[in-house]
């Protein structure tokens, strides 16, 4: 709705271990793909942008598995999905491509 707003994902997934994969499932329902831009939400120690990023990587992938078995998106489009949210918004965004 709005061409300037975009959500990151991060979610608080340090937090929420399993519970991010519907929260993920929830946000790719509602907004648009390009807008959505992977944040690890860890402060502090490092070990929590590493367990954001790993538990992202899993729920992501699980969620675009399922939706590839269930026909709602081929291989390629699931890869250009998780591509665009993992890095190519951002990069698009603050003009780092």
């Amino acid at each position: 709705m709005h061409a300037n707003v975009y959500m990151d994902v991060s979610l608080a997934n340090t937090h929420m271990g399993a519970q991010v994969r519907e929260v993920l499932r929830n946000v790719l329902a509602w907004c648009a793909f390009d807008k959505l831009l992977y944040a690890s939400d860890g402060v502090g120690i490092s070990e929590l942008h590493y367990l954001a990023a790993v538990l992202f990587r899993r729920y992501i992938a699980r969620i675009a598995i399922d939706w590839v078995s269930d026909g709602a998106w081929n291989a390629n489009q699931a890869k250009r999905v998780i591509d665009a949210i993992a890095h190519a918004n951002a990069e698009r965004l603050y003009g780092l491509a």
